[in-house]
């Protein structure tokens, strides 16, 4: 690839990943002794990142066939979260007619990366650490990041998983799609658990307080206090009574909103039992993979992506801040792994 060592390539993409610009990955180089300008650095990283993504829809199309490559999660208890970042592509600059200062206009519209993180906790709800975390992330719509999804779980045997949770905040986009994710890993709907964001659910009563009219700051943090205590113990029929209890004056139609978003996920707030089974109630993984991933990389002041290399750069930098970046290049570098793979295990 451009006249490079397998190696030139992993340790330049890898420091461009990893670093905040490319002209800080020449930097990085430079200290190690190779010599590259920044316009290598650049194209090097995103022939990588247009192979790595070539690989990721073979790996799409090998889980379609039923491939299992792995036994990474045979037996295991793993945990699933989803998220949305926020970055702002570069659109258009490309036709049309110049400005005065000889450049094309272009828009930078804020859009929202899909992420999604996978680990694997022991019996007592404590993650494994010889297993790494699994991220991937997409500029794409929900069906495409949960097609990326799906289709790892499948090549790792997670249709064999011992447990399978789903820890995420309230948003409809994740919810709407698990009963689809359980029908393509074929396990029985009713085996994944589905687990609201406890630390959300109390952004929502914090709302709802600051809502109550009349109340001063110690009040809300004495009724706050309370019905997180009373949520985390199982008694979210109470903590709704309460709330619709509350629901009056200016703000009711307000606040009415906010109780609708306990009603709807009541079934996903049964905290005391999910503790009782070591079972995980935030999604801290996938907000921590959602700053490492995107925001110290592709979001910032001045910072604008074309959508195609913001894709090859939140694929590339999901793997390296997962800890697996070896097995990302020996995709690319090696190819062939992957025929071979699936013929050893139809084998």
């Amino acid at each position: 690839m451009g006249r490079t060592t397998p190696a030139l390539q992993s340790e330049s993409t890898r420091q461009t990943v990893r670093g905040a610009s490319f002209a800080d990955a020449r930097e990085a180089l430079g200290e190690r002794g190779v010599e590259l300008d920044e316009k290598s650095v650049r194209s090097l990283a995103l022939s990588v990142g247009s192979k790595a993504l070539v690989q990721r829809e073979a790996r799409i199309n090998a889980a379609r066939q039923g491939i299992v490559l792995s036994d990474e999660y045979v037996g295991k208890r793993i945990v699933i979260s989803a998220d949305g970042g926020r970055v702002r592509p570069r659109e258009g600059g490309r036709r049309g007619r110049k400005g005065k200062n000889g450049r094309r206009r272009y828009a930078t519209p804020w859009r929202e990366p899909k992420l999604f993180s996978v680990y694997v906790i022991d019996e007592q709800g404590n993650k494994v650490k010889e297993i790494p975390m699994f991220y991937d992330a997409t500029l794409g719509d929900p069906d495409a990041m949960f097609a990326i999804l799906t289709a790892e779980l499948l090549l790792r045997g997670a249709a064999r998983a011992k447990e399978i949770t789903v820890v995420a905040d309230g948003a409809p986009w994740i919810w709407n799609r698990v009963d689809a994710l359980a029908d393509a890993l074929g396990v029985e709907r009713k085996r994944i658990v589905r687990v609201a964001d406890f630390y959300h659910a109390v952004e929502h009563l914090t709302a709802f307080a600051e809502l109550c009219a009349g109340w001063n700051a110690e009040k809300r943090r004495r009724w706050i206090r309370r019905m997180r205590r009373d949520l985390k113990q199982g008694k979210i029929k109470d903590v709704i009574k309460i709330m619709r209890d509350l629901c009056k004056g200016r703000g009711k139609a307000k606040m009415k909103t906010e109780v609708e978003y306990f009603e709807t996920r009541k079934a996903y707030m049964r905290y005391h039992a999910f503790q009782w089974r070591k079972i995980p109630i935030g999604s801290g993984a996938v907000e921590s993979a959602i700053r490492r991933v995107i925001n110290l990389r592709l979001k910032g002041p001045s910072i604008f992506w074309r959508k195609e290399n913001a894709e090859r750069m939140l694929h590339l930098r999901a793997y390296l801040k997962a800890g697996r970046w070896d097995e990302l290049i020996r995709s690319v570098i090696q190819p062939a792994y992957l025929v071979d793979a699936a013929q050893k295990a139809a084998a």
